[in-house]
């Protein structure tokens, strides 16, 4: 579960996801479609709550983590704006990920 302490980050995260979202021939975020409609509908959860708390599944968090990324790279102004708000959504994706076998 994403918490928030502050309101208005749905705005913040939907930029990312719409960003990753635009049509690239040349180099398209993510490869398969489900991924695609998970960002999509992720997307749509966002637009509809701005301030959560909210729910997401491991599949959800990696096409955020993801979105970010592209985000700070596109646009490294943005990754300053909330990143006490990034960082909790990193270790949250860092959590959801299986551990790897020793």
């Amino acid at each position: 579960m994403i918490t928030l302490t502050r309101r208005r980050h749905a705005p913040h995260l939907g930029a990312g996801l719409a960003l990753t979202l635009r049509p690239s021939r040349t180099q398209p975020v993510y490869r398969r479609p489900e991924a695609v409609a998970t960002a999509e509908s992720l997307l749509a959860v966002l637009d509809a709550d701005e301030q959560g708390p909210w729910v997401l599944s491991p599949e959800q968090l990696d096409v955020l983590t993801r979105a970010m990324d592209v985000r700070s790279a596109r646009l490294p102004s943005t990754a300053r704006q909330h990143p006490d708000f990034d960082a909790a959504i990193r270790a949250a994706h860092t959590h959801s990920l299986p551990p790897h076998p020793g």
